[in-house]
């Protein structure tokens, strides 16, 4: 048995070693990172494994990972101290433009566009192999509280600029709820959301303003089809 276990957990390495090195599906130098969003919450018993794959995917350039709180799992005897509305609203408006009615934790969307639950990792790693290189948006003149965005060329469309406020980890002891005297780490946690600007698809340059919130560590620019649609460019931005 104790054999059985060791090749089991040296498969699931193996697994993620893979998705760690992970390059997007026809990137180069030029192309820009897929996009990894988790829908997820303290008080949910089924979120940990997640969250672990979250952590998980931190170290690889290629990726960027976004995890939203939300909060309608409060009422079940612990409220996520990470928590936010808008990680509600953005599940379900996301829920409401693809006519899915799915809303659920751990959600995780690739892109803006394959959804699955976030906890089975072959799925995971299907779809993160599957999924395309985005378009890369690069960031310039930083100040504390704007930015400079320089947009690529890419097909017309009605695409909206998302800037999300990002903590970059987060280790909370939880003692309450389904998750009561675990501790889990968190990875990638959005801190604030804001709708930036409307981008028709030109190559341009824009200045964009920066929620200034002492926990947050980096933020990370996102462009999405008529808002809860695929995301077809994105960048990071480093403070």
């Amino acid at each position: 048995m104790i054999r059985n276990i060791l090749i089991i957990s040296f498969l699931i390495g193996a697994m993620f070693f893979s998705i760690l090195s992970l390059k997007p599906r026809g990137a180069s130098a030029a192309n820009g990172p897929i996009v990894v969003e988790l829908f997820t919450s303290q008080g949910c018993s089924s979120c940990p494994p997640a969250d672990q794959v979250i952590n998980q995917f931190t170290e690889n350039p290629n990726l960027i990972t976004l995890s939203y709180h939300v909060t309608y799992w409060d009422h079940l005897n612990w409220k996520d101290t990470l928590g936010r509305k808008f990680a509600d609203q953005r599940q379900r408006s996301y829920s409401n433009y693809k006519q899915s009615n799915r809303v659920y934790t751990p959600q995780m969307i690739i892109n803006g566009d394959k959804e699955f639950v976030g906890s089975r990792k072959n799925e995971v790693k299907k779809n993160l192999e599957e999924a395309k290189a985005l378009a890369q948006i690069s960031i310039s003149d930083l100040t504390p509280n704007a930015a400079k965005l320089s947009l690529p060329a890419i097909e017309n469309g009605d695409y909206y600029l998302w800037v999300a406020g990002v903590k970059t980890k987060h280790v909370e002891k939880i003692g309450r709820g389904e998750n009561r005297n675990k501790t889990v780490t968190y990875s990638n946690i959005v801190l604030s959301l804001e709708h930036g600007a409307r981008w028709d698809g030109h190559a341009k340059t824009i200045n964009i303003a920066l929620n200034e919130t002492p926990e947050i560590d980096h933020y990370v620019v996102f462009a999405q089809n008529k808002a809860y649609g695929e995301i077809i460019a994105a960048g990071k931005i480093n403070i």
